[in-house]
């Protein structure tokens, strides 16, 4: 029979090998992702559910082996208590199933758990389109013009050059607020920004040089982030433009908008897909469908583009002229234009 002592140093080691697994999970997650924001919504996800479990008697720190078991329903009423709580999206519950799927696969592989087959039941709920709302291109001026002349703004031109940066290279919130001046390689016509994106995945937009010389204006002696502000202080400035320009609540706009925005440029302007999902760094042209509304590619923005482009250069060319490049583009645009001269000529 075994002593108090000796039963109480049984129950401490149990606790040590669960615990320890979950935080080798948590590591091995930061490892491969390199984002601290991952591995923190991992163990987010994952002491709700133990909570849940343990009906809220129990820290993930003092789990037992007895404490992770598992019963064939576990999962699936997990499932149902999360959606009964009405305040998570379907997709993030999925989300926070996945990590919880990962881990107990870590349990089975360790033999600290027996049985993980009613992980395979757990059918994903279907998700509905709630996609992030894009700017236009108007409305990305005036946007910035706001910002620019905005009185007693602490770090206006950060977050000035933040939107025109986010734009133009497609990059997520978390990239640009980690990107630093030594990510800058300088060529002689163009700049490449040396990015670690989502999924640990080089990305590696181009911008031109003058675009990267104006962004010098908010280098800080000292200072190696190019963007130094917090993601609260953008997510602020975003609340106060939807409040400023009275954008409505339904077109969803974050920051994820102005990535869309860029991609959105990008594909208008190319009519290409597969160019747009280089320029968007995405694995699967899947994901880039739902933006349309890196490797370096040769890819430049928005912004980089337009430079010193004439918006009525049309207007003062030859007729010729203006043939010649009509005729020089695809058919597929050529095939645009014939449409809307169609248009006007029902009309008329």
């Amino acid at each position: 029979m075994l002593t108090v002592e000796a039963a109480n140093k049984v129950v401490k080691l149990d606790n040590m090998k669960v615990y320890d697994e979950i935080q080798r999970f948590l590591d091995k997650k930061f490892l491969i992702s390199e984002s601290k924001n991952t591995r923190q919504e991992y163990e987010r996800d994952i002491r709700q559910f133990f909570d849940y479990l343990t009906k809220g008697k129990k820290e993930i720190q003092y789990l037992t082996l007895e404490d992770i078991q598992l019963s064939q329903d576990d999962i699936e009423d997990y499932q149902l208590y999360l959606v009964g709580l009405n305040k998570y999206a379907n997709s993030t519950i999925n989300r926070k199933l996945a990590p919880l799927r990962e881990l107990y696969k870590r349990f089975e592989r360790k033999k600290l758990v027996h049985d993980i087959s009613m992980f395979s039941d757990i059918k994903s709920l279907k998700v509905t389109d709630n996609s992030y709302g894009i700017f236009s291109v108007e409305e990305v001026y005036q946007i910035l013009d706001y910002i620019k002349n905005k009185p007693r703004m602490k770090k206006r031109m950060v977050q000035y050059h933040l939107i025109r940066f986010a734009v133009e290279t497609r990059a997520r919130l978390e990239e640009c607020l980690t990107v630093e001046w030594n990510n800058f390689e300088v060529r002689e016509d163009s700049v490449i920004i040396h990015i670690i994106a989502k999924g640990n995945k080089d990305f590696k937009p181009r911008i031109a040089k003058w675009f990267y010389e104006e962004l010098l204006e908010i280098k800080e002696d000292g200072i190696k982030k190019v963007f130094n502000i917090s993601s609260k202080t953008f997510h602020n400035l975003m609340n106060d433009i939807i409040k400023h320009f009275n954008f409505p609540k339904e077109r969803n706009l974050v920051f994820h908008s102005w990535r869309k925005t860029g991609a959105s440029f990008l594909f208008e302007f190319t009519k290409d897909i597969e160019y747009t999902r280089k320029a968007l760094n995405h694995s699967s042209i899947v994901t880039t469908q739902r933006y349309i509304q890196g490797v370096d590619y040769g890819i430049q923005g928005m912004f980089s583009i337009q430079k010193d482009y004439d918006q009525d250069l049309y207007k003062k060319t030859s007729h010729e002229q203006l043939l010649e490049a009509i005729e020089s583009l695809e058919p597929a645009e050529r095939m645009r234009i014939n449409m809307k001269l169609n248009e006007i000529l029902t009309e008329n």
